[in-house]
């Protein structure tokens, strides 16, 4: 299974490689949105998390271009981010992602997301 992160928080990128590091899973961590968007076109994860810490492009337009892409439709989509998203329910929808995350994240938590 592959996955994604796109993060430029390096103490966050290792939390998710040590939390995944041991199971068959094949992970890609990106610091530049518009560098990993054209990784994942050519290789679609089933996961993708976007830090809202992210180069290359504004995490938000990120989100819009990867869930309006039919090549991730069957990719879950995460949203990390320091603050707090006020109305989660229509965030998600307005994005279409799966799941709004806020940081810091437990191992435990990405191990349960990813299963």
């Amino acid at each position: 299974m592959k996955i994604y992160l796109i993060s430029k928080d390096s103490f966050l990128a290792q939390e998710f490689l040590l939390a995944l590091a041991s199971n068959s899973y094949n992970i890609e961590v990106h610091e530049d949105g518009l560098i990993a968007l054209e990784d994942m076109r050519h290789s679609i994860p089933a996961s993708i998390f976007v830090d809202n810490d992210c180069d290359g492009l504004n995490p938000l337009i990120l989100l819009k271009l990867i869930s309006r892409d039919s090549r991730f439709e069957n990719s879950k989509i995460f949203f990390l981010s320091k603050d707090e998203i006020e109305n989660k329910p229509d965030f998600i929808k307005e994005y279409g992602i799966f799941k709004v995350l806020n940081k810091p994240i437990s191992n435990e938590k990405f191990l349960d997301l990813v299963l």
